[in-house]
Protein backbone atom coordinates (compact mmCIF):
# COMPACT_ATOMS: atom_id res chain seq x y z
CA UNK A 1 0.00 0.00 0.00
CA UNK A 2 1.03 3.48 -0.39
CA UNK A 3 -0.22 7.06 0.34
CA UNK A 4 -0.55 9.27 -2.36
CA UNK A 5 1.94 12.19 -2.02
CA UNK A 6 1.70 15.74 0.14
CA UNK A 7 2.98 18.57 -0.14
CA UNK A 8 5.91 19.45 2.39
CA UNK A 9 3.67 20.74 5.29
CA UNK A 10 2.02 17.19 5.46
CA UNK A 11 -1.70 18.42 3.91
CA UNK A 12 -3.46 15.90 1.62
CA UNK A 13 -3.14 17.83 -2.06
CA UNK A 14 -4.67 15.07 -4.04
CA UNK A 15 -8.24 15.05 -2.83
CA UNK A 16 -10.70 13.31 -5.39
CA UNK A 17 -9.24 10.51 -6.96
CA UNK A 18 -11.59 8.64 -9.01
CA UNK A 19 -9.90 6.55 -12.44
CA UNK A 20 -7.61 4.62 -11.76
CA UNK A 21 -5.83 2.39 -14.38
CA UNK A 22 -1.85 0.59 -14.74
CA UNK A 23 0.22 1.64 -17.68
CA UNK A 24 2.76 -0.65 -16.91
CA UNK A 25 4.07 -3.37 -14.18
CA UNK A 26 4.90 0.29 -11.95
CA UNK A 27 3.26 2.94 -13.10
CA UNK A 28 -0.26 4.09 -12.64
CA UNK A 29 -2.54 6.64 -14.06
CA UNK A 30 -5.00 8.45 -12.38
CA UNK A 31 -7.84 11.49 -12.63
CA UNK A 32 -9.05 13.43 -10.08
CA UNK A 33 -12.30 15.01 -9.80
CA UNK A 34 -13.23 18.62 -8.98
CA UNK A 35 -12.55 19.88 -5.24
CA UNK A 36 -15.52 19.70 -3.11
CA UNK A 37 -15.49 23.61 -2.25
CA UNK A 38 -17.19 23.31 0.96
CA UNK A 39 -15.67 20.16 2.20
CA UNK A 40 -11.89 20.20 1.30
CA UNK A 41 -9.08 22.42 1.66
CA UNK A 42 -8.21 25.06 -1.19
CA UNK A 43 -4.80 23.49 -1.75
CA UNK A 44 -6.82 20.01 -3.03
CA UNK A 45 -7.67 22.69 -6.01
CA UNK A 46 -4.23 22.76 -7.59
CA UNK A 47 -4.39 19.52 -8.61
CA UNK A 48 -8.41 18.37 -9.49
CA UNK A 49 -9.74 18.05 -12.94
CA UNK A 50 -6.13 16.77 -13.66
CA UNK A 51 -4.56 13.61 -15.07
CA UNK A 52 -1.98 12.18 -12.69
CA UNK A 53 0.99 9.26 -13.63
CA UNK A 54 3.06 7.65 -10.65
CA UNK A 55 5.67 5.42 -11.18
CA UNK A 56 6.27 2.97 -7.68
CA UNK A 57 9.14 2.26 -6.63
CA UNK A 58 10.70 -0.70 -7.70
CA UNK A 59 10.19 -3.66 -5.52
CA UNK A 60 13.40 -4.60 -3.69
CA UNK A 61 13.80 -8.29 -2.76
CA UNK A 62 16.95 -8.65 -1.35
Amino acid sequence: MYWFPRNAEGEIIYGNIEGVAWLDNNSLVMVSDKRKVKLQAKICEAKDQSIHIFKLPLKNDN
